[in-house]
């Protein structure tokens, strides 16, 4: 089962956050999320059942998964 941790952040916060770090004054905790969104309106326009799929494949995984596998994802809300 995957586990998506999302966060809801500013661009502008997003943006520090992510030049922080890549200086490296900022190391990325393990439980942090992995996905950011800008509101709660534009996650849930993403994180829709036709744009699932999209979420689940990753440069490792070069099949496809099954519509079942998807119904597995748990989404869990973070904010920073």
């Amino acid at each position: 089962m995957t586990k998506l941790i999302y966060g809801i952040a500013s661009v502008a916060e997003q943006r520090a956050r992510s030049l922080a770090i890549a200086d490296g004054t900022r190391k990325r905790d393990e439980d942090e999320p992995t996905v950011w969104f800008p509101s709660l309106n534009a996650m849930t326009r993403i994180i829709s059942n036709g744009n699932m799929a999209m979420l689940t494949t990753t440069p490792n995984e070069p099949e496809r998964r099954e519509q079942s596998d998807l119904n597995k994802i748990i989404i869990t809300p973070n904010s920073t």
